[in-house]
């Protein structure tokens, strides 16, 4: 089995801010939309297999170093419509991740 050194804090993350052209071109065997739970296991299970993989995500990369004690930080930066998402009659609400780590933050 072959094994690749990541960084002390995660892998590499290339986040749409750190790209000064509005074109980015890159190539990849497989493109997965999200990182939650089900977009992480098959991004790592695919690059384990050798495939080169490329992770889209919708929201922004928050490591966790910079998570802090405030629920309204945390709702408004890390869930979709700031954690305020609810079915049609208002009496079920939904948290649904929106950053890196998706339904697992």
């Amino acid at each position: 089995m072959k094994f690749k050194q990541v960084q002390k804090q995660g892998v590499a993350v290339t986040e749409a801010a750190d790209h000064k052209s509005r074109t980015l071109r890159l190539q990849a065997d497989v493109v997965i939309v999200g990182s939650g739970a089900g977009g992480a296991i098959a991004a790592y299970e695919l690059a384990k297999g050798g495939k080169k993989v490329v992770v889209l995500e919708k929201g922004p990369y928050a490591p966790s170093s910079t998570f802090n004690e405030k629920l309204g930080d945390s709702l408004t930066r890390l869930y979709e419509g700031k954690g305020s998402q609810a079915n049609s009659s208002g009496d079920f609400q939904v948290s649904q991740g929106s950053c890196v780590g998706g339904s697992t933050v």
